[in-house]
């Protein structure tokens, strides 16, 4: 090894290798022995390596370089019976003459092959790490050799090959024959490689709306989202350009459509950092009062606000109802603002301060018009969730088999779980005994919980809850455990709050109550960062509960007071939820009673028994009927007490809830 050699490549492997080849590669300008002019930088020596290459070498390097830094042989083929260099007097041509030194072996027949194998040869092509899908998977041998490639094709011809790539890619995955040539500018149909109509925005809510006549769906988001990359490539190369028109317009709109598509189908699967991507792209893309914007946006604010940013993906979806309160009304679709609407109020922001069980009433004929099953799942959700606020668990438990069902057809895990996590709420609220609660937790896991990592957190923590009220304290854990690891790998912002609240629950039950403080504390902290005021003031309602069992009165009513809005302090009405009614009258009571005002604690009490009885949860109205015996040992009625205890503690033994039953048997205790 010539040691000018070795000191031009500096100690850098790659551009040690680099050097070897460039001084073997023939019209390279290097001498073999290392003599003369070495280049002083990588860049520099990979340009001259590529101008040195021969016309066929350099064609396939360049057309490789716009199919990515990986690609198949066949790709690369593909591309090429679409391009200038693969027609008659192209160096790709198959009518070409075979070069005069001996040919290595080549991945696939022809010049196309031959040139790539050539490549190979020289060290700028390898075979790929991963295999894919086609013949002989290859990539460049650096990003540096792929990026020196690519940016030393001219502007227009990269934008040409990158729509002529998004035209290849979309035949091929269609299982259709690639276009075998024409003018750059001829290849976009009406519909444009995606297949979407000029003005349909790709799907309305997921994945799951059936392609119109006479289009064609791509098999996977990352084949669709390949598709729009070349034709966004090709937009902005043409805009960059100035050839702006009809054409460069509608490349524009194909490619926002696709990543809308993409992103959907992202989304669908819970791959939320990747749908950010791919919708923030979107959104940049589209021009504002076009209904692509309106879909791209509102997809991106449901992604936002799953992740935590709160203020980002209110404002999008806040963005689209103003763009659907303005003209022209046909900007935005309606079912595009039923889903910003619906997503508004389930973030307790809805534009008129309605519910999101209020909203999913208004919102489901709207989604139901439209074949949305996305929405429909969406809208159900809601209204089963009001249904469980309410105490109606049985109602709730039949709109989330609705749920399941239309989430199941729009192919979205993130609906699919929600569903699922709410109909393990209801096994543990309800009035399903815990044995059988148990089991058709684990029938649901086993049906729906395999290949999705959001179904199996959103029932691993309601059986976690159920498990503990068997007192099978090794298995509740194992399941929070699993839980928690799936959180980790898992982007949902909620996944912060939703954790630790369903594990206080279980230390609570194991008499932890220390722990299950500290769990609610880091659960309130987390719920306060996403602005969730409902999912506080059940937080605050639980501390406030154990701090009662604690004996500490002041504490709980202090923690009362801090939480937020009506959730927890203010006094019950008739417009809040059965469930909340009935557990704040009860704390209330409890520490009316401690300040010594008896005549409201009583009034409290019984009030809260009433509209616990209303409802079909025994666990509600078991807490109710303890809360009223602690007012009562509290005013000194010992034996209204106990009777009151017993009361609590038929329902617990009904349920199945062992922790409360033995809790409640204790009040026989109490002495006289």
């Amino acid at each position: 090894m010539p040691p000018q050699v070795l000191e031009s490549a500096g100690g850098n492997p790659f551009y040690l290798e680099m050097l070897i080849a460039a001084l073997t590669q023939p019209d390279s300008g290097y001498r073999p022995d290392g003599g003369g002019d070495l280049p002083t930088t990588l860049q520099a020596l990979l340009g001259a390596r590529i101008g040195a290459l021969g016309r066929a070498e350099r064609a396939a390097l360049d057309i490789a370089a716009v199919a990515g830094r990986e690609f198949t042989a066949d790709e690369v083929a593909d591309l090429v019976a679409g391009d200038r260099e693969g027609a008659p007097g192209g160096a790709l041509h198959a009518t070409e003459a075979p070069a005069a030194e001996p040919e290595p072996p080549a991945p696939v027949p022809g010049p196309v092959g031959a040139a790539l194998a050539r490549l190979g040869r020289h060290r700028l092509l390898r075979p790929a790490d991963r295999p894919r899908p086609g013949t002989y998977p290859l990539r460049f041998s650096s990003g540096l050799v792929h990026e020196v490639t690519y940016q030393s094709m001219a502007k227009r011809t990269r934008a040409e090959r990158h729509e002529h790539a998004a035209r290849a890619l979309a035949d091929r995955l269609a299982g259709q024959a690639p276009p075998s040539g024409g003018a750059p500018d001829s290849g976009a149909t009406a519909n444009g490689p995606s297949g979407n109509g000029p003005s349909g925005s790709g799907p309305s809510g997921g994945a799951q709306d059936a392609p119109r006549r006479g289009t064609r769906r791509l098999p996977s988001a990352e084949a669709t989202a390949a598709v729009a990359g070349h034709l966004e490539h090709a937009y902005r190369y043409r805009a960059e350009l100035g050839v702006l028109g009809a054409h460069t317009d509608e490349l524009r709109l194909d490619a926002v459509r696709l990543l809308i598509d993409s992103g959907s189908r992202a989304l669908a699967r819970s791959d939320l950092a990747w749908a950010a991507g791919l919708l923030e792209r979107a959104v940049e893309l589209a021009a504002d009062g076009e209904p692509e914007w309106a879909a791209a946006a509102r997809r991106l604010g449901d992604v936002l606000l799953a992740t935590g940013r709160t203020d980002e993906g209110r404002a999008l979806l806040l963005g689209v109802l103003a763009a659907a309160d303005a003209e022209p009304r046909e900007a935005v679709r309606p079912v595009e603002a039923a889903h910003a609407r619906l997503a508004l109020a389930a973030v307790s922001a809805a534009p008129d301060g309605s519910s999101a069980g209020t909203v999913a009433q208004w919102a489901l004929p709207v989604f139901e018009s439209a074949g949305d099953d996305l929405g429909q799942a969406r809208a159900c959700i809601r209204i089963a969730q009001e249904r469980q606020s309410h105490g109606r668990h049985v109602a709730a438990d039949g709109l989330l088999s609705r749920a399941l069902t239309h989430a199941r057809r729009a192919g979205a895990e993130p609906e699919r779980a929600l569903a699922l996590g709410a109909i393990g709420v209801s096994l543990w609220r309800g009035p399903e005994p815990v044995g059988s609660a148990v089991a058709r937790s684990r029938a649901l896991l086993a049906e729906h919980g395999e290949q999705r990592p959001t179904v199996r957190l959103t029932l691993n923590c309601p059986l976690a809850v159920l498990l503990a009220l068997q007192e099978r304290w090794d298995d509740a854990h194992a399941c929070l455990a699993r839980a928690r690891r799936l959180a980790g790998e898992l982007a949902y912002a909620e996944g912060r709050v939703v954790l630790p609240l369903f594990a206080a629950a279980v230390a609570a039950l194991a008499g932890e109550g220390g722990r299950a403080l500290d769990l609610l504390d880091e659960a309130d902290g987390a719920a306060a960062s996403l602005q969730a005021d409902g999912l506080r003031g059940v937080v605050a309602r639980e501390s406030a509960r154990l701090l009662l069992d604690a004996g500490r009165y002041g504490d709980a009513a202090t923690r009362l007071a801090r939480a937020p809005g009506r959730a927890a302090a203010e006094p019950a009405d008739g417009d809040q939820a059965a469930s909340d009614t009935a557990d704040l009258d009860g704390l209330q009571a409890r520490i009316a009673a401690a300040r010594g005002s008896a005549g409201e604690a009583e009034a409290l009490a019984a009030r809260a028994v009433r509209t616990a009885a209303g409802t079909d949860s025994p666990v509600l109205l078991a807490t109710a009927w303890l809360d009223r015996a602690d007012v009562l040992r509290q005013a000194g009625r010992a034996d209204d007490a106990r009777r009151a205890a017993a009361q609590a503690a038929r329902q617990f033994e009904a349920k199945g809830h062992l922790p409360g039953a033995r809790h409640a048997a204790g009040w026989h205790r109490v002495p006289t």
